[in-house]
């Protein structure tokens, strides 16, 4: 399986390739996995979901993404752009 990578930005809903400048991705939903920022291990990480729901730093909804490592990322483009968290255990 051949897995294309997209840089996607905050607020944009399009995504130009890190591989070919030519190719770019329109209005993306859900992606399949996330890289982490380098600060976070860098790694490749699935994604189980997508919320939308109050950001962390306002009171504005954003999309969450949850990641299969117990992390989530908000999407916020009012804050600068991905906030990185852990998320809370559900009972």
């Amino acid at each position: 399986m051949t897995i294309a990578w997209f840089e996607k930005t905050a607020g944009n809903d399009v995504a130009p390739s890190t591989e070919d400048p030519a190719m770019s991705i329109v209005g993306c939903d859900v992606p399949d996995y996330v890289h982490l920022p380098a600060e976070l291990g860098g790694e490749r990480v699935g994604v189980t979901f997508a919320v939308l729901k109050e950001c962390p730093r306002g009171e504005h909804a954003v999309r969450h993404l949850a990641l299969e490592n117990g992390l989530a990322v908000a999407e916020c483009p009012e804050h600068g752009g991905f906030l990185w968290y852990r998320r809370k255990a559900t009972p």
